[in-house]
């Protein structure tokens, strides 16, 4: 699989032009339908026959078929009236959930984790255009929800520019995220596929019954971003971290807390993963430390 080598992104905030670039990469991907035993996406064939583009399969004569389809080799060969069967183009919503809480602008190499997720998020938004796939956008911060519906053709466009002029988090924690997958559940979604980007440190326990809910008629999709710090305490030290507003000190000399801050970020993954497995919701992740190229490779089986 060739892909455009993309520069990486240094900085606190990634730019709209980054952004729009990311369109390059995305032409040659498309978001892959893992329930292709129900139907197919944009483009591509649906499952539900009717009048459409392509040719599907010959049947015998049913009565109420259209008799402009009748297919008259096939009748003349077997004896029997067969009809035509085309497969229809059908359009696939996707949902693309960015979480930006404050918990997301943080980043110890190149970037803040939520300069990423709005990486990860055009890239699909890009893609699910190029298929010619219904996009809807949504941004969490706090109390705040930025909603992009709008179906035109410049929906990724819109979308995209929304998240790079998105760059002061609510410090407020609310249940925005809760309200929005309640929201989905009531909407009785079904054949889309919903994909959320976040560091899931607000991950509660209605969202998690939520998302499972929502999965059992649609494609369900978690991007975990994180950062190397996080993994893992830094070289043993005596640090300040800030968050601008509030200082916390702490000690890596403590080998006792070393393991325990190691331990926390490796059980948070695991039972993400579990979850996942469990619902069977895909599940990906990217560090700040990586590039979108390497998320893209990380994606073989999901973006083909």
């Amino acid at each position: 699989m060739m892909t455009t080598q993309f520069k990486v992104f240094q900085g606190k905030h990634v730019d709209l032009n980054y952004l729009l670039s990311l369109q390059l990469l995305a032409k040659n991907f498309q978001i892959k339908n893992n329930r292709s035993k129900y139907y197919l996406i944009g483009s591509n064939q649906s499952r539900l026959y009717g009048r459409g583009m392509d040719f599907a399969q010959v049947r015998e004569y049913q009565t109420g078929d259209d008799m402009r389809h009748i297919d008259w080799r096939v009748t003349a060969r077997t004896g029997k009236p067969h009809t035509k069967l085309y497969q229809a183009e059908k359009q696939r919503m996707i949902y693309i959930i960015v979480d930006l809480n404050a918990s997301l602008f943080f980043g110890s190499e190149n970037t803040f984790k939520a300069s990423m997720a709005k990486q990860i998020a055009c890239l699909y938004a890009f893609a699910a255009q190029q298929n010619h796939d219904v996009i809807r956008g949504y941004a969490i911060s706090g109390n705040k929800l930025i909603i992009n519906d709008q179906q035109t053709p410049q929906a990724a466009l819109r979308f995209a520019n929304l998240l790079a002029n998105f760059k002061q988090p609510q410090a407020e924690i609310s249940a925005r995220f809760v309200k929005l997958t309640d929201h989905l559940v009531h909407q009785k979604l079904t054949a889309a596929k919903l994909i959320v980007i976040s560091d899931f440190q607000h991950f509660d326990e209605v969202t998690q019954k939520r998302l499972a809910q929502i999965r059992l008629t649609n494609e369900v999709e978690l991007v975990f971003v994180y950062d190397k710090l996080e993994t893992q305490a830094p070289s043993p030290n005596r640090y300040i971290i800030s968050n601008g507003t509030e200082e916390i000190a702490f000690n890596t000399y403590s080998q006792n807390f070393c393991e325990d801050f190691a331990k926390r970020f490796a059980d948070k993954q695991a039972n993400l993963i579990t979850y996942c497995r469990y619902n069977k919701i895909s599940w990906q992740e990217i560090s700040t430390a990586q590039t979108i190229n390497d998320y893209i490779k990380s994606l073989k089986k999901f973006l083909i």
